[in-house]
C-alpha cells in the first residue's frame, strides 16, 4: 500500500519541534517561514547602505530636473521653425504609414496579379 500526500504541511508527524530564539520560538525550518529567519548585523548595514544609495540617486533626480527646468526657462519657447519641423515630421510619418499600409495590400494580391498579367485562370 502506497502512502499519498505526506508534503511539509500534511501534519504527517514528522515535524521537528521548534528552536527557541533570542525572540521567542521559531520552526526549526526557517525556510518554511521566512518572517521567523533572524537578520544579522549584515542585513541591517545592507539595508542602511540601500537606504543611503537611494537618497543619493533622488537627490541626484532633483538636482537634474533643476537643471532642465533652468535651461528651459532660459531658452524660453520654441522657435517657430521647430513647430515647422514637427509638422513636417508628423505628415512624412502619416505618409510611411499609407505607403506601408499600400505596400502590405500589394504583396497580399501579388500572386493573383502575376496570374493575372500572365492570364491565367485561377478559378
Amino acid at each position: 500500500m502506497t502512502r499519498k500526500g505526506g508534503g511539509r504541511e500534511s501534519g504527517s508527524g514528522d515535524e521537528v519541534a521548534p528552536v527557541a530564539t533570542e525572540s521567542g520560538y521559531a520552526p526549526a525550518h526557517t525556510a518554511a517561514n521566512p518572517a521567523a529567519h533572524r537578520f544579522g548585523k549584515d542585513w541591517v548595514k545592507d539595508t542602511n547602505e540601500w537606504q543611503r544609495r537611494v537618497k543619493e540617486r533622488d537627490e541626484r533626480v532633483r538636482a537634474l530636473e533643476a537643471e532642465l527646468a533652468a535651461t528651459r526657462a532660459t531658452m524660453g519657447p520654441p522657435p517657430e521653425q521647430w513647430r515647422e519641423m514637427e509638422a513636417r515630421a508628423e505628415r512624412a510619418e502619416a505618409h510611411v504609414k499609407e505607403l506601408e499600409d499600400e505596400i502590405r495590400i500589394f504583396r497580399q494580391n501579388a500572386p493573383a496579379l502575376r496570374a493575372e498579367l500572365r492570364g491565367e485562370d485561377r478559378g
